[in-house]
């Protein structure tokens, strides 16, 4: 008789952790979604205005081929030195880092990583380099859900942050082919 009430207290709580982790799948998403748009429009106002200075220069000939050259090789740089000076987490496609944290492999990347991400991506791809968004897209997302998760969430047994913002960072890999069925935010 004394166990039913024990168990009517476990099912309290987890509901009320259910109820939790719904908020913050919703938070991560906001967020997650907000940055990879953000990172979006960027990218292609980056395009568009590499796109002006290309148009500008074919009128300039030789001067303008070279102003063109010149200043995407120091986007370039700028891009690599950001990474290399302020986030090395940040190289590369960030997917596989991402994998990497969530087999605990390696430790979570620092918040630095996001806006370090963000603007060498938006410098690097803006300047012409062939790469693509969604990796970083998927880091950055990651990087806010891990941020919010470890931010607002009380650890307890079966619900550590790292295992919800895994869950919560599904949906953004769809554009890498992940099948859609797989989005889910579920404790693990």
């Amino acid at each position: 008789m004394d166990r039913e009430p024990e168990v009517a207290d476990e099912s309290a709580q987890s509901r009320a952790r259910l109820v939790a982790l719904a908020l913050l799948a919703l938070l991560v998403g906001a967020g997650s979604g907000l940055i990879g748009a953000a990172f979006r429009l960027s990218l292609e106002h980056a395009d568009r205005l590499r796109d002006l200075l290309i148009v500008w220069a074919h009128g300039q000939r030789l001067v303008g081929f070279l102003l063109v050259t010149v200043g995407c090789a120091v986007a370039v740089a700028a891009a690599a030195w950001l990474v290399r000076r302020f986030s090395p987490h940040a190289s590369g496609s960030g997917i596989p880092h991402v994998e990497a944290v969530l087999q605990a492999a390696l430790p979570p990347a620092p918040f630095s990583l996001m806006p370090v991400k963000f603007f060498a991506g938006v410098i690097a791809i803006g300047s012409g380099l062939a790469l693509g968004r969604e990796g970083p897209s998927v880091q950055m997302g990651a990087g806010v859900g891990y941020l919010i998760t470890t931010s607002c969430w009380v650890r307890s047994p079966g619900y550590w942050p790292s295992s919800t913002t895994a869950r919560c960072w599904q949906p953004l890999r769809w554009p890498t082919s992940s099948p859609p069925g797989r989005w889910s935010c579920v404790p693990a």
